[in-house]
């Protein structure tokens, strides 16, 4: 019985003994099992209770180990360095001016979450690759490593996670980065696991509230938001290394202009993300020909291995890193690699590469080299370039991203950006890299204005490309009046645009009348219906395809209906659906928006619509919105610009699968447009 009782003190000893060295976390790790039992059945939101109720301390514990109990030995690591940084006033907002030698490497993990067990294999090999000695001091010059983001929660070893994070920061202060992502920005760790792991891990070391709380808050506020590299031979030029990309709204990067120093040694230096008062009206932006960051991996997963490029991100090639293979990530999108990416600069800037090594989990095949990238072109380094890209060419376009018909805009800038890279990697066009500055605008028209004008005026855009909607594209008709635009294949039918005087526009898909003139016509001829009601958005986007019913409906000697309109992003439908309830309609058009037009079928009731025959023009048919419509047993006739994206043999169609296939995408109506559509321009 002493014989065992020793055993388990012995146990416990190794488990909680304080970690300074890369050999003592190696054996801290061998400890601790991988994947433990989660109690929850959402793996977005893993309860490792169980774990946490093993780890945590008891009187025993408590006597013999205290000061070196992990919780206690995060604490005191924390401390020291918070108190250091607010000294260097890095406490406040701000981001990294990092001026580099050709040559540098940056080493990059990203959304380790909790993945202790991944974050060490990662530094074992930079060890055995003599990056990273035992004392986790980076031995080469000109090496750094950053953690892009997102280094907690969701896994099972926070603590130790984090501790060995702070760790390397202590030995490299000044080459290890550490940045700011959505979990360490304003305690929304604490909706996660990591709560739980430190309460019960914490126990009897603290007596209230979330243990280390305070510590971990005032750690995170130090925490620069990006990284905005450059080389001494070209420092007006960057590459941004962030988890937000530059769409989001964390880093205001008139701002980031503003505060850069106008010159700048080699090093690190501070930037603070607080606008100057006298400057207020600067409208500058640095000029970042790459971003490396995080993807809202709950939402979708692209870096299939571990590395991908994306999105182009306003004019920038866009990358992203997923370093865990935690269980929450294998069991949510199948991820199962340990990986990091290596960016080496280069003079030029734009001749930087990015290589991705990654490790199999539970393989035991060592790290290796999968592929090494241009930064800028996504062309990979060992392809042989047909041509070298001289210059930029930059399209434009603007579109709801966010708000208002999201869905909509989010799929077209995906089906053009498709496209664009894979031009690029072919060598770009005639020798020019095609930058896409997308910005986002709500589906709010004087937003949408604002946005064109930053694109002519600031970004120096040659065209916009596909901007989507009706009342957003009548805000800035002005400029194409004047010739100070041109608008290339915008996602509306409004006949308002087919203007012949409107000579800036040229269209792609066919007018909402042509649509509602077949819907029309099937609803009459096969669909034997008499009385029509119509909801529609009272503004360009809605008038052009009501008119052109009720002109249709005059033709089949049809001359009363029913007109329901609506405001643009309102969401109370109760009058409207009381009306049309009281027309007793056979057939019910929709001139709406998907959002707009769920809600009004939430608020007039399935059992009303069961037998109706509801048509919507193309706008509508998004595919979140026909999910909706099957999952409520409704059928839905949508007027249709392109083919069936799943079955058309057409080859441009079978291209698109492709290329999708070859990212990772789902196939839907608006990518496939936009494939096409950014075809026929290149």
């Amino acid at each position: 019985m002493n014989k065992n009782i020793l055993s388990i003190l012995c146990l416990m000893t190794q488990s909680l003994l304080g970690a300074s060295s890369l050999s003592d976390l190696q054996k801290q790790a061998e400890s601790l099992t991988e994947f433990p039992k989660n109690k929850s059945a959402d793996w977005r939101y893993p309860d490792y209770k169980e774990l946490y109720t093993s780890l945590a301390p008891n009187i025993i514990t408590r006597l013999l180990h205290k000061k070196t109990a992990p919780v206690n030995t995060l604490q005191e690591l924390l401390i020291p360095i918070t108190a250091q940084r607010h000294t260097e006033s890095e406490s406040k907002s701000h981001v990294v001016h990092l001026v580099a030698p050709t040559g540098s490497q940056f080493f990059i993990c990203s959304e380790i979450s909790g993945g202790f067990h991944s974050l060490i294999r990662i530094l074992t090999h930079l060890q055995k690759q003599n990056i990273l000695d035992d004392s986790l001091t980076l031995t080469k010059p000109n090496t750094f490593l950053i953690f892009n983001g997102n280094s907690i929660s969701r896994g099972p070893y926070n603590i130790e996670t984090l501790t060995t994070i702070v760790l390397l920061i202590k030995q490299n202060p000044t080459r290890v980065f550490y940045l700011k992502g959505k979990q360490e920005t304003h305690d929304y760790w604490t909706n996660l696991n990591f709560r739980q792991e430190l309460k019960y891990r914490g126990k009897l070391f603290f007596t209230s509230g979330i243990p280390l709380k305070n510590e971990l808050s005032a750690f995170f506020e130090t925490l620069p938001s990006a990284l905005y590299l450059t080389i001494p031979e070209e420092n007006k030029k960057f590459i941004r290394i962030s988890p937000s990309g530059r769409s989001d709204i964390a880093i205001d990067e008139t701002i980031v202009a503003q505060n850069l120093p106008k010159t700048a040694s080699t090093g690190a230096h501070i930037v603070s993300l607080q606008r100057k008062k006298e400057s207020a009206q600067q409208e500058a932006i640095p000029q970042i020909i790459s971003i490396i960051k995080s993807e809202h991996w709950i939402k979708k997963h692209e870096a299939k291995l571990g590395l991908t490029e994306t999105d182009q991100d306003q004019g920038s090639t866009a990358w992203t890193v997923l370093s865990s293979a935690i269980e929450p990530y294998q069991k949510l999108f199948s991820f199962s690699y340990d990986a990091y990416a290596v960016l080496t600069l280069s003079n030029p800037l734009s001749a930087s590469t990015i290589t991705l090594y990654n490790k199999k989990l539970n393989s035991a095949e060592p790290f290796k080299k999968v592929i090494s990238y241009s930064i800028q072109t996504g062309i990979p380094v060992d392809q042989k370039k047909r041509n070298g890209t001289t210059g930029h060419f930059t399209i434009g376009s603007s579109m709801a991203l966010v708000q208002g018909v999201p869905i909509m805009g989010q799929r077209t800038k995906r089906g053009m950006s498709v496209r664009l890279n894979a031009e690029n990697d072919a060598g770009g066009m005639n020798h020019n890299l095609l930058r896409a500055i997308v910005y986002n605008d709500n589906y709010t028209p004087h937003v949408a204005r604002k946005n064109i004008e930053t694109l002519l005026s600031r970004d120096k855009a040659e065209l916009i490309l596909l901007p989507v909607g009706s009342p957003t594209l009548t805000s800035y008709l002005d400029f194409i009046k004047d010739k100070k635009a041109i608008v290339l294949f915008p996602i509306t039918g409004g006949p308002q645009f087919r203007d012949p005087s409107l000579k800036g526009i040229v269209h792609f898909r066919g007018t909402y009348a042509d649509e509602v003139r077949a819907l029309v016509d099937y609803m009459v001829t096969e669909g034997a219906a008499k009385r029509f009601a119509f909801f529609y958005q009272d503004d360009a986007y809605g008038k052009g395809p009501l008119e052109a019913a009720h002109a249709e409906l005059n033709k089949k000697g049809i001359t009363s209906w029913t007109d329901v309109p609506y405001q643009r992003n309102s969401v109370d439908f109760k009058e409207q659906a009381q009306k049309i309830k009281e027309a007793l309609p056979d057939a019910i058009g929709l001139f709406s928006t998907a959002q707009a037009t769920q809600e009004l079928i939430r608020q007039i009731g399935i059992d009303f619509l069961t037998n109706k025959q509801l048509f919507g023009i193309s706008f509508l048919g998004e595919a979140s919105f026909r999910r909706f419509i099957a999952k409520h047993g409704l059928k839905v006739l949508f007027g249709a610009v392109v083919p069936n994206p799943h079955t058309s043999n057409l080859e441009i169609v079978k291209e698109y699968r492709a290329a999708m296939d070859k990212e990772g995408y789902p196939y839907d109506i608006f990518s496939l447009e936009a494939y096409i559509a950014t075809s026929l321009f290149l």
